[in-house]
């Protein structure tokens, strides 16, 4: 039996789609800004480019400090998701924008504002190239969750102190951004054959066990 769920294991393992995570990149931004503050307003969206960026659909705005170090913050539903999902499979290059802004009542406009922070493309995200040629989104895929995890997040005051006058913290923050799903690919020949492969074995250990069952029937004496 334990054979059996070995041989079952690498077929899944070669058939895409069963893993859960499809795309994952790291974020980084590091600012500084003339005010002494201890949380962090994160904003993840999405933006038109090139030319001026225009908002096209927002991802998290939440309000996080150093304590939260290590949390995940995810997104399998709703209108908003329907949003994010559209946008990561629509074939176009769009931009990720990372916002960080101090964490304070009435500081960096209204939700969704998009806050300060560094502009990232799809394709250099999760492909390593701005141009596409590598990949541009998830077009083809479906997409069932996003999640940012927030691995590093440290505020400095007062930092740099350009100004000299101890007002301004500096912020360093690092992130992961996982998109989770089934991927839309066919497997290359060599995984074709890993199936077949997998599958072979499979059946030979179902049919010896039917070939044991059987000679144990003929072999165990019978009482009248």
């Amino acid at each position: 039996m334990r054979s059996r769920l070995t041989c079952l294991v690498c077929l899944a393992s070669a058939i895409p789609g069963f893993a859960d995570s499809i795309g994952a990149a790291q974020l980084n931004s590091s600012v500084g800004a003339p005010v002494v503050y201890d949380r962090v307003r994160l904003q993840l969206s999405f933006w038109t480019r090139p030319g001026t960026p225009v908002l096209i659909a927002s991802m998290f705005d939440v309000i996080v400090g150093p304590d939260d170090v290590g949390q995940t913050f995810s997104l399998s539903s709703g209108p908003m998701f329907d949003d994010i999902k559209r946008v990561l499979t629509d074939g176009v290059n769009e931009a990720i924008l990372l916002g960080t802004d101090p964490g304070l009542p009435g500081y960096g406009g209204p939700p969704y504002s998009g806050g300060s922070g560094p502009f990232f493309s799809e394709a250099y995200l999760f492909f390593g190239d701005d141009s596409g040629a590598h990949g541009i989104d998830f077009a083809g895929s479906i997409v069932t969750s996003v999640e940012f995890r927030i691995d590093q997040l440290m505020l400095n005051t007062p930092g740099r102190n350009p100004n000299g006058d101890g007002i301004w913290t500096d912020l360093v923050l690092r992130g992961t951004l996982t998109v989770n799903g089934v991927q839309a690919e066919i497997p290359e020949p060599a995984s074709f054959d890993v199936v077949g492969a997998a599958l072979v074995g499979v059946l030979f250990f179902a049919k010896r066990d039917t070939l044991r069952r059987r000679l144990q029937r003929k072999t165990t004496p019978h009482y009248e």
